[in-house]
């Protein structure tokens, strides 16, 4: 199959440039994917012309900003940043890879990433961590909360990946990657909303080497890996037996139902976010400088 280049791009295309670049950039791929880094076989795959920095950024169209991708990598771009889109789809050619559905633990290769214990220490008000590879110890406040008779221990702490593992007796999904994808693309300009759940087995005034267990929230963590963060913050729960941890994941998934906004309401929220973004753009013009076609929009 041919390299496709649009008929609108060729012309942007230096005059010197346009006879030559289906070689040219054959070359300078050898055959490697400048998206997900992955091989393409020109024979068999569509190959897309992608600009690095999109046009729309204002990236020229000639050789130096011109790469082939996989066609279905250049259409996942959409327009995002070469830097933004990459991580994403190289972890998406190594799941494809993979022999088939994987939770937490089947991508952490993917991050080169071995979890190993941490050292904690359970006292009356305040848990002492001690993550992987460090001699840092942290100290976190200890909350305690009654539910149905029963008393829950948690605490909230920044976790890094080489102390995660997958709770194997709880994780109930596979990974699903247009989820994975949809956080990611949040959290590139937000802050996560919500913090993934984890717990430990621990013993009262006794540092142990203990798993932290993670039980709900790997897409969330995963969108944090791609994000280029080392670690994240996490609600951690202690001594939470597996039955317990079960009926908490199902009420969370499947009993309790999201209130989704109503149209009105959402158009009221949408409207406040603009009215507050405007206001913002104003407040940093310069003294004097009209407000522009953006005024005549209010």
């Amino acid at each position: 199959m041919p390299i496709y280049i649009s008929g609108a791009l060729r012309p942007k295309l230096p005059p010197d440039q346009r006879e030559s670049i289906e070689d040219n950039l054959r070359s300078k791929a050898n055959s490697i994917c400048f998206l997900c880094d992955g091989p393409f076989n020109e024979n068999s795959e569509d190959i897309e012309v992608d600009h690095d920095i999109p046009e729309a950024s204002g990236g020229p169209t000639d050789e130096q900003n011109l790469n082939l991708t996989h066609r279905a990598c250049n259409r996942s771009k959409r327009d995002l940043q070469t830097n933004q889109i990459k991580p994403y789809l190289r972890l998406s050619r190594f799941m494809e890879a993979l022999p088939g559905p994987v939770k937490y633990d089947g991508v952490l290769e993917h991050f080169s990433v071995t979890p190993q214990q941490t050292k904690c220490t359970l006292k009356d008000e305040t848990a002492s961590l001690v993550f992987p590879n460090t001699t840092d110890v942290v100290e976190i406040p200890i909350f305690r909360d009654i539910h149905g008779g029963v008393t829950y221990e948690y605490c909230f702490a920044r976790i890094p990946r080489s102390a995660i593992y997958n709770d194997a007796d709880i994780q109930p999904r596979n990974i699903d990657l247009n989820h994975v994808r949809s956080i990611y693309l949040d959290i590139l300009n937000n802050p996560l909303h919500e913090p993934p759940n984890v717990r430990i087995e621990a013993q009262p005034n006794v540092e142990v080497n203990c798993f932290i267990s993670l039980f709900d929230g790997q897409h969330k963590t995963i969108a944090t890996w791609l994000n280029g963060q080392d670690s994240v913050t996490c609600k951690i729960y202690f001594n939470m037996p597996i039955g317990r941890a079960n009926i908490l994941v199902n009420s969370i998934q499947s009993l309790i139902k999201k209130l989704p906004l109503s149209s009105l309401e959402l158009s009221a929220k949408m409207s406040e976010e603009y009215n507050a973004q405007f206001q913002d753009y104003v407040a940093h013009l310069p003294a004097g400088e009209p407000m522009g076609i953006a005024a005549e929009m209010l």
